[in-house]
Order: structure tokens, then sequence, then C-alpha cells
């Protein structure tokens, strides 16, 4: 469906140039959603607009579908309105002069294609059915609340029927509820359509609830792809691990190595992990990421337990996340709300789980 390969762009600037996009290169295949993600500045909205045609790269090639849409070697660099795309934007771009109707339906209305009054009707009404909001058809765009925007930004975009959605960070200007409901609308949406899509945010949930694969930017390349299971359980390096939200990365080194089991001096006690695909070896630096859930927490001993003392605790609705010390190192913890709480300086045994320590190799 899309195949971006090397793409590179650069931006001149007073200060010289700046390569904001390093070589990059990537795939969606048909009916797969996969999201660029990443912190502000890493390249992720660059890339979108490149693949829309509203950046010229530097170099690379990108195809839609069979068709080249832009080549350094060819030469080719199709305009944005001849692209078999469509994009739905941070700002929902809404015209609030027309109703809702006339929104949707205004990219058929300035098309080069001919299209009928009758089947922009059909289609329309097609759109709206989609998004769930057939009913708003004649409402006025300046009536909409901030999720029925979206909606109608969304049927906008599937009326063109593109080969391939564009949305860039398109749930960002939601609040909080109204994000998570809508989160779950796309993935629905995305899989009864059966769309082909390129996401891009900066929102770890809403990569992990919408994609089939993550691409994972840092500074213009391309850190990590996989599935959101795997990029989330086993980060390739520390930019990774720390986007991932492992919540606890520590410095060590390998004292051990039974096959992917790694057990690692992490200046407090020894710590068991899992190191998936990496050649580690014995005295080898590393950084060992363990997420905040995967330490179990109790006043009881058990073999191995690392003591540890609590120095805060915070009630989080759908879990309590602790602060605690141990050896010297703040660690978070996290447990369910109905498991056993704790105090401030209650002393405490910590157990890790291995699957919920994941090791790599130290960049410092």
């Amino acid at each position: 469906m899309l195949n971006v390969d090397g793409l590179v762009k650069i931006y001149k600037t007073d200060y010289g140039d700046v390569q904001a996009v390093k070589g990059v290169s990537f795939e969606v295949a048909d009916g797969e959603v996969v999201t660029l993600l990443g912190p502000s500045g890493c390249g992720k909205t660059t890339m979108l607009r490149c693949v829309a045609g509203l950046e010229k790269p530097d170099g690379g090639d990108i195809t839609i579908g069979d068709t080249p849409v832009y080549g350094t070697s060819s030469g080719a660099n199709v305009p944005t309105h001849n692209r078999p795309i469509a994009m739905v934007f941070q700002s929902y771009a809404i015209w609030p002069h027309m109703s809702v109707f006339e929104n949707v339906a205004y990219p058929l209305k300035v098309s080069k294609e001919k299209i009928s009054k009758s089947e922009i009707s059909d289609r329309v009404a097609n759109a709206l059915d989609t998004v769930r909001i057939p009913e708003l058809a004649d409402r006025s765009a300046t009536m909409l609340s901030g999720g029925q925007q979206q909606r109608v930004a969304v049927a906008r975009a599937l009326v063109r029927e593109p080969q391939l959605l564009l949305l860039d960070e398109p749930l960002s200007n939601l609040d909080a509820k109204l994000r998570e409901d809508m989160r779950l609308e796309f993935k629905e949406l995305f899989e009864r359509q059966k769309l082909s899509a390129l996401y891009v945010t900066h929102d770890l949930l809403e990569a992990l609830v919408l994609s089939d694969r993550i691409v994972v930017m840092n500074t213009g390349v391309i850190a990590q792809v996989g599935s959101p299971r795997d990029v989330y359980q086993s980060p390739r390096d520390q930019h990774v691990a720390d986007f991932m939200g492992a919540g606890n990365v520590l410095d060590g080194t390998v004292t051990k190595v039974s096959g992917e089991s790694v057990t690692v001096d992490a200046g407090f006690g020894a710590v068991k992990g899992t190191s998936p695909g990496l050649d580690l070896t014995d005295g080898q630096n590393v950084i060992i990421a363990i997420r905040p859930e995967g330490i179990l927490m109790s006043k009881k001993a058990s073999a191995g337990a690392l003591d540890a003392v609590v120095r805060t605790g915070a009630f989080l609705g759908h879990a309590m996340e602790y602060l605690v010390e141990v050896g010297g190192h703040m660690l978070r913890v996290r447990t369910p709300p109905t498991s056993e709480q704790f105090n401030q300086d209650d002393s405490v045994k910590l157990v890790v789980a291995p699957e919920m320590a994941v090791v790599i190799p130290s960049s410092r």
C-alpha cells in the first residue's frame, strides 16, 4: 500500500542545515494501521507531510499502491490533490460557514472528476453513516462539539474513498474523557472498514490502542518497529524504553547469561531480566528497564527479595503507585488498588518479575 524508502528531509535555517528525516524506510500494508510515535521534533509529522505531498523531500522514494508519488531518481512528484490519500488534521479544519453535509461533500464538489449530485449525496450519506452521525447532516458546523467536529473531519476524508488515510495527532485537541472515547471509536472504525492508515501521535496509549505496528522515531531516524506488544514489552534501546514508559531505567552490569535470561547487578542487588534477540556477555554494561507493574511488593519475606522502604504513595484510581527506596535508588512500583496497602516509611520486600524487566546494551 505505502512504501517509503530512504526518505530524507533537510530544512535550511540561519544556523545551518537541519536534517529532520535521515534516510527513513518503512511500509504500510493493505488494511494496516501504522503509527509514527515519538516526541516533538523527532520527524514524525514531517514524514507524514512528505507522504501527503505537503513537504517536498530531499531524497528517497514514496509509492502509494502502484503509483510512485515521489522519487529522487525518477523525478516523480505528484501534487497533493492527485495523490490517492485523504488527511485528518489536528485542528479538524472544519469550515464554520458550512453545514455538516456541505463540509463532507466539499472534496467531491471540487474534484476534477465530474460527480453527479445524486452520487455526492449517496457518498456523503454513506460517510456520515460510517462515522455514525447521519442525524447531523443539516447541522451548522458552529453547533458541533469537539468530538462531532472530529467525526466530520474523518467523514470528509473517507468520502474521497482514499487508498491511504493520513492522520496527524487527530485526538490531541480533545479533553481526556472524549479522547478516551474517540480512541475506541477510531479502533472500531479502522477494523470495520479495513482501512490502510498512517497515524502520527506522541501519545503512547493512543499508539498502543490503534496500531497494528508502531514505528518509534528518535531525532529523524527509526529507533524500533514492531507490534504494540513487542515494542512495549521488548524495547531495543534506552530511548524506546523511556518513551514506552518503562518507569524504572537503571544502569547495571551483566553477571550471568543463560539464553535470553540475564542476571544484572543493578547496584542494589541482583535483578533477573530478559534480553530477547540480543547477544550479551558477562561484565557488559547494560541498562535494565523495569516496569512499575512488574515489581511485586510485600511486607512478607521471600527468597531473593530486595529490602526497600516506602517513601510515598498515590492513588491513581485504577492502581496504587509507590515510590520506594532500595539501596539508595528510587523505584516506582504499581499495584492493584485492591491489593495490600502500604504507608510512608514501611519496610517492604521487592521481587522483580523477570518477564517485566528488559536488559539492553548501554549507550553510555
